[in-house]
């Protein structure tokens, strides 16, 4: 902003949104003023310098923190790089479990259920996180979501890339009551979601069985 003129002019006396940005355990932090009258807002940086921002950062800064969150990202698991899947459910018995034979179809015991589990692979293929929810739970968040006691319990035993054997886990839990579902990973106590929607086979499946 050229001739800046006193910090009341711009909203920034006295703001009250700012971000502090944490880097190499120094804080720095950006205080967010008024909207000029093209549409932009002033902005203060740390060195005391007045600038502006478009609308779309100051929307991107006004976001909550849980949608500022980098979600993990699932492996691809091809249904032909499947080893062991199984399904638990919440009171430990196992609804589905099925191996990849040497001849490519899927078992469970001696029975080849490889036209019955075609949707369940595929659905272990698409499998996405959809939001964060809680990334530092507190005591007691899990019971809340029912992750202490899963509805569902996916195991899958697969190959990566590289033809190593990888395990991926994930745990169901109640319903977020917008179409979604509450998730965890295994080894992770951040809360995530994912949509009810992607989890149907996995679902349906702990229910009834193969």
């Amino acid at each position: 902003v050229a001739d800046v003129q006193e910090l009341a002019v711009y909203g920034l006396e006295a703001p009250k949104k700012y971000i502090t940005v944490t880097s190499d355990g120094v804080d720095v932090v950006y205080y967010l003023g008024d909207q000029a009258a093209d549409g932009r807002w002033y902005v203060l940086t740390p060195a005391g310098t007045v600038r502006y921002t478009s609308d779309e950062n100051k929307m991107l800064l006004s976001r909550s923190i849980y949608a500022m969150a980098v979600l993990p990202v699932l492996p691809v698991i091809e249904p032909d790089r499947l080893v062991r899947v199984s399904l638990l459910r919440a009171d430990g018995t196992a609804a589905v479990s099925f191996y990849t034979a040497e001849d490519g179809t899927r078992r469970s015991a001696n029975r080849d259920v490889t036209e019955k589990t075609a949707a369940l692979a595929d659905e272990i293929a698409a499998l996405t996180l959809t939001a964060c929810v809680d990334y530092d739970p507190a005591e007691g968040a899990a019971a809340v979501c029912g992750l202490d006691t899963p509805e569902v319990t996916l195991t899958v035993n697969y190959l990566a890339d590289n033809s190593a054997e990888r395990t991926l886990i994930l745990a169901v839990g109640l319903s977020t009551g917008d179409g979604g579902r509450y998730v965890a990973l295994d080894g992770d106590t951040t809360i995530y979601r994912m949509e009810e929607s992607s989890l149907t086979q996995i679902l349906t499946l702990s229910e009834t069985g193969l």
